[in-house]
């Protein structure tokens, strides 16, 4: 059986919900490195915390297989740099329930996302710098 061992799965919107049961599931398929990231510390904090009491998985997590990050997806620097600091990753799960578009992540224009002002694009346009970020360490 496929595990994912030794692999590093970025969920974001992991504090909670899908998202939650996503990082709890990689943890138990043996990933290297989970990070969860939410847009509100509390949340993400918590979420840590809910999962080294998660009885499945006592012993078989350390300091350095689980990490949270707050990272607000409407602010494309802070996205650049939550991607910057995390590295190259496996695997990218998005659960934080704003509706997407599909674009080439891989050779998108960061630029052109970072004018969005119309609340209804505004969302699609996060997203879709979220994923031109996530793009260039996958």
């Amino acid at each position: 059986m496929a595990t994912l061992e030794g692999k590093k799965i970025v969920v974001i919107g992991g504090s909670s919900g899908i998202g939650y049961s996503v990082a709890k599931a990689a943890l138990l398929n043996l990933a290297g490195h989970v990070i969860v990231a939410s847009s509100s510390k509390a949340r993400v904090d918590g979420a840590i915390a809910r999962l080294f009491a998660e009885p499945d998985l006592q012993g078989k997590l350390s300091q350095g297989s689980i990490r949270g990050d707050v990272v607000d997806l409407g602010n494309t620097e802070v996205v650049t740099a939550f991607f910057e600091k995390t590295g190259e990753i496996d695997h990218l799960v998005i659960t934080s329930g704003s509706p997407r578009r599909t674009v080439d992540f891989r050779t998108e224009d960061l630029g052109k996302h970072r004018g969005a002002c119309d609340m209804n694009e505004y969302a699609l346009r996060s997203d879709d710098y979220l994923l031109c970020a996530a793009g260039r360490h996958i």
